[in-house]
């Protein structure tokens, strides 16, 4: 059985300090949620783009969080989590911490 599922990358500018985001929107069809129910499971791979301003005499790359947060739709309703304007902190792993993995 196959169900008509995507993934697309998403594009986002917030009004507050985090600038710009980007991530991903998952649709899924009601169906595979009641075939698969906790057994849908996903992931997700994360690059990124190292950036200095102009003005910035010298610059290192830094290990910064990511943000995460969730919507689902159904049914017309909307449900976030933790919240529309919220995000899950998700720190990132160094090289080294990677290493010792």
């Amino acid at each position: 059985m196959g169900f008509d599922w995507y993934v697309e990358k998403v594009t986002v500018p917030t009004g507050h300090s985090h600038g710009v985001m980007q991530g991903v929107v998952w649709a899924i069809p009601n169906e595979m949620f009641e075939l698969l129910g906790g057994r849908l499971t996903g992931s997700l791979a994360v690059s990124f783009v190292p950036t200095a301003t102009t003005s910035a005499e010298s610059w290192q790359p830094q290990p910064l969080s990511l943000l995460a947060h969730a919507a689902v739709y159904a049914d017309g309703d909307t449900s976030w989590v933790p919240a529309q304007n919220q995000f899950v902190e998700l720190a990132a792993l160094t090289a080294g911490a990677r290493r010792a993995l």
